[in-house]
Order: structure tokens, then C-alpha cells, then sequence
């Protein structure tokens, strides 16, 4: 039996896909048609029921433990029940699968559908960067109590560049040379400063997104800002809330509009939670720090067949826009 993480995209996703169809099948949905719509981190299905359409999760396997998993369920139901935001609402129970090749547990959930076309960069308005903002700071206003069994990592300091930190690469350090290791450390020394200089009081640090990107953004009814809802809770943790407004930036780093990007999304964040120039000053930084977190995740994914033959030029390409950063203090 050929192990699952050395197989190509195709064979993945055919063993991928024989795990989404006993999922179908244990929650009495067989009849229903399945597509798969994306696969990088999870592999991700579109379902159509006689009653509704779902998306179906198969979690990629050894990615995320299942307490981590469980309690995302926890703060999307509390956002769609209490927050009235446009996110994916968990239905039916966690299932706990096998996957040929794999020697452990595989997790599948499945989250209501949740309409819209996704965003790109491009066509982004500055409405609609408005609209996200005060998603954004929306998000982070609200007033969550985790019972005693949460659980999401940490993206302080430690949790993202330590040891224990989900974007540990592991093994996969070997694919860093020695000069972008120097300036990896130069670049995650001045995310240790900012990230000290702000604190980790309840108005800095609290439960993100953790990965606010065009196409984790849908918007309805022909773009209406009004309608913006959000998608891919993957990465939601404990985190500093101007992290969030760093990944639409890390996208949009070589944009000729990166500076009214900004503009528009801190305005319209602060309008709600007020934030001052100390930390507009610090926001290039975690974008950097957002570039770190991207390269470690690169190296620790090989075993992904669309990461696999790209890890190296990807790595080297990302560190020269850290070389401009320690220069410049942006990564342009």
C-alpha cells in the first residue's frame, strides 16, 4: 500500500475522495452529487442535497488535531448565532475517518454552503475593502466565552516561529539555506519587538481569522459590500488583531494600490475599533512576519503534490522580498 503523503495530486485526491464518499454515506447524503472545488490544505467538496448544499471538509491527515478542529466548530456556531456574520455554519457531527496510506485518524466535517462569487485583488472596490474592515473589526468585537475544552493555537511570537508552532516545519528545515535562515532570524527579531511593544492585552490579542485573503472573501447580490461573507476558518487562532489586516497586505505586496489597500482597510476598522499611528507603524511588520509563517509552511508541506516541486524556488523568491523588507520596511 503506497504511502499517502508520497503520492502525486491525482492519486491523492482519488483516496481523498473515497473518504469524502464514506463520509456521504455515514450521514445518510449517498444520493447526493459531490464535487471537488479546491485541495491545498484540506480537500474541499461542494455538495448538493435534495435539501440544501453543504461543503464538505476532508481535513488533510496529521495537519490539525481534532480538538483543534472541534473547537473552530464552536466559534463559527457562535459567530452565525450571535455575531450575525456571514460565515459557514457547522452541521452534523465530527466524523473520525481512515484514509488508505495513512497510519491515523482523518477528520471530515461538513459546514451549511454559504453563497457568493469569491473575491480577487483586482477587482476588490474600496467599498468593498471598507465592508471588510469592519468585518474584520466586527470579528474581533465579539464578545466569545470558549468553554474549558477550546482549543486553537497561538500566533504570538513562540507560537509562530517556535518550536511547538503550527508552522513548525519539522524536517522540512533542511530546505532553508544558511543565508535565508540569517535573514528569517533578522525578520522574526523585529516581529518579536512589535509584537512586545503591542502586549497581549484583551484590545491586541484575542481569536483571528487568521487568513483574511481575496478568496476567503464572498460577496453577493452583484459585489454588494453589504452582503460580504466569510469563508476558510482553517487557520483561526489566538492572535494580534492587526494580523488579520496583514494577509489582504501580504497579497497585495507588489500591487501598485498596496498603500490605498491600507489606507481603506484601517480606516474602516478603526471606525469601530479605534487603533493609533503606533500600531498603523507596526502593520508592515506582521505582514513580514505573515511572509515568515508562509515560507515555514511551504518547507513543512512537501508531502502536498502542488507544494512539492516548488518548494525551493518559492522559499528562495519570498526571502529576497525579506531582504527588501530589512531594508525598506516593506517587502516591495
Amino acid at each position: 500500500m503506497a504511502d499517502f503523503q508520497t503520492l502525486d495530486y491525482t492519486a491523492q485526491v482519488e483516496r481523498l475522495d473515497a473518504v469524502a464518499q464514506a463520509a456521504l454515506r455515514e450521514l445518510k447524503l449517498s444520493g447526493a452529487g459531490h464535487e471537488l472545488i479546491s485541495y491545498t490544505n484540506n480537500a474541499i467538496y461542494r455538495v448538493d442535497a435534495a435539501d440544501a448544499r453543504y461543503v464538505l471538509r476532508v481535513h488533510r491527515p496529521g495537519l490539525k488535531r481534532r480538538a483543534w478542529i472541534t473547537s473552530e466548530r464552536m466559534w463559527l456556531a457562535a459567530l452565525w448565532d450571535e455575531a450575525n456574520l456571514r460565515v459557514p455554519n457547522p452541521v452534523f457531527d465530527l466524523i473520525e475517518s481512515t484514509l488508505e496510506g495513512y497510519d491515523g485518524p482523518v477528520y471530515v466535517d461538513v459546514l451549511h454552503w454559504l453563497s457568493g462569487e469569491a473575491a480577487s485583488l483586482s477587482s476588490l472596490t474600496t467599498e468593498q475593502l471598507h465592508a471588510l474592515g469592519q468585518v474584520a473589526a466586527k470579528l474581533h468585537d465579539f464578545d466569545f466565552t470558549p468553554p474549558d475544552d477550546f482549543m486553537r493555537p497561538s500566533l504570538d511570537w513562540e507560537g509562530m516561529f517556535g518550536e511547538r508552532s503550527p508552522y513548525n516545519p519539522g524536517e522540512g528545515e533542511k530546505h532553508f539555506t544558511d543565508s535565508q535562515r540569517e535573514v528569517i532570524a533578522d525578520v522574526t527579531k523585529r516581529v518579536r519587538e512589535a509584537m512586545d511593544d503591542l502586549g497581549q492585552d484583551a484590545d491586541e490579542y484575542g481569536l483571528i481569522h487568521g487568513d483574511l485573503l481575496p478568496k476567503n472573501l464572498l460577496f453577493a447580490e452583484n459585489g454588494s459590500p453589504k452582503t460580504l461573507g466569510v469563508i476558510d476558518f482553517h487557520d483561526c487562532a489566538y492572535g494580534y488583531y492587526i494580523y488579520d489586516l496583514a494577509g489582504m497586505l501580504w497579497i497585495a505586496r507588489d500591487s501598485d494600490r498596496y498603500d490605498a489597500i491600507a489606507d481603506a482597510l484601517w480606516q474602516s476598522y478603526s471606525e469601530i475599533r479605534p487603533m493609533d499611528k503606533a500600531h498603523r507603524a507596526h502593520l508592515d511588520t506582521f505582514v513580514a512576519a505573515r511572509h515568515v509563517a508562509s515560507c515555514r509552511w511551504v518547507a513543512g508541506n512537501t508531502s502536498n503534490p502542488t507544494i512539492r516541486g516548488r518548494a525551493a524556488q518559492i522559499i528562495a523568491e519570498r526571502v529576497d522580498e525579506m531582504r527588501v523588507y530589512l531594508k525598506t520596511g516593506k517587502l516591495k
